[in-house]
Order: structure tokens, then sequence, then C-alpha cells
């Protein structure tokens, strides 16, 4: 049966837009557009599972469930000590193994879960994927990190886009991925619930 990781919604065409109406390239835009998508093809809406699925998408999933589940114990030391529980193999039908395994190594790292559940998480977040000498860049993220503070005070909690954010970028660093694609799952990871906000889809 597994571990239900996400409850598949239609927000994430919308998401993918506005991504794309910020002019973030491909893989932010795909991020969010498949980030309710399950390994084993039972997410949506686009039906896709396995390898088809964009290894960003999962590592925002992964990371926006981590965040879920500390919501729900209203603790995230209790949620760090849960999801360190929770065996890789109930997480594989979601995320697949790669992902499965690296969410559990995030989480089991002192340094980043202290990071992800610091006040100033949204600021060094903004700082830390903002290319120096490239302030368009900079530009962006600061914008991105500004949307996800209003999607979080609209339908979410406080500080929930930064640790989405952060933990996705910890994840993508665990799975070596480029520093591009690092700096890409944070942008999406800011930007992954802005479809909540009644965005039109096309």
């Amino acid at each position: 049966a597994g571990v239900s990781v996400r409850v598949a919604g239609d927000h994430t065409a919308g998401g993918a837009w506005v991504a794309e109406l910020f002019g973030l390239d491909e893989v932010v835009q795909e991020a969010i557009r498949a980030s309710h998508e399950r390994w084993d093809g039972t997410g949506r809406p686009l039906g896709l599972d396995g390898s088809d699925i964009p290894w960003a998408s999962l590592c925002v999933q992964a990371a926006h469930w981590v965040c879920e589940t500390a919501e729900r114990s209203g603790n995230p030391l209790r949620a760090r000590a849960e999801i360190s529980r929770t065996p890789v193999d109930l997480l594989v039908p979601a995320l697949g193994h790669a992902v499965a395994t690296a969410v559990r190594e995030v989480v089991r790292d002192d340094e980043t879960w202290l990071a992800v559940w610091d006040d100033s998480l949204a600021a060094r977040l903004a700082l830390a994927g903002a290319s120096e000498g490239k302030p368009s860049r900079r530009k962006v993220i600061g914008a991105a990190e500004a949307m996800g503070t209003v999607v979080d005070s609209a339908v979410r909690e406080e500080g929930r886009a930064a640790r989405v954010a952060g933990l996705a970028r910890a994840l993508g660093a665990e799975m070596g991925l480029p520093a591009g694609h690092v700096d890409a799952l944070g942008v999406a990871g800011l930007l992954l619930d802005i479809g909540q906000l009644g965005v039109p889809r096309h």
C-alpha cells in the first residue's frame, strides 16, 4: 500500500503556468506540473509513472510530504522521528527507491533539519540560490520567495514554502543533481502551491 505522500490535486497546471510567466526554466515548470505524480503510476493529472516522472518533481513532492508530516504532528522533532522510522519500502510507490532513500538521509542530517526549521531560512534561500553577478536571477528568486510567502499566508502556514524549498534543494544535492537543478528545485518548492490561490488553468 505504501505511505500517502501526496493528495492529488488540480492546482499543478496553474502553478506551472505561473512559473512559465515568471520566465522560469522548464525544470521548474515540470517540477510543479508533475508534483502529484507517483512512481507506481497512480498519481495525476498526467498519469506518469517510474522514470517518466521528472526527478525534480519527485524531490519537491518528497519535501512537501516531509513538511505535511511535520505540520500534522505539530512538532518538527516528532515528525523527524516518524519519518526516520518510516521504511523506505513504504515510500517507494510514491517516490521511487532513489528519492525515498534520499529523503530519509536528508531528514537524518542534523544540519539540514535544523536549517529547514530556522526562521531566517527564506532569506538564506534567496541568497543561496542567487548567483553572483546575476541580479535578474536574484530578483526572480526573491519574487518566488515573496509568492511563496503569499501562498503560505493564504492557504498554508508561515514558512512552509521556504521549508519545502530547503528540503527539495537538500534532496537534489543528496542525489548528486547539478547545481542548476538544485537551484531550480528550490524555486519549484517556493512556488509549488501557488495554484491553490485560484490561478486559472490553461
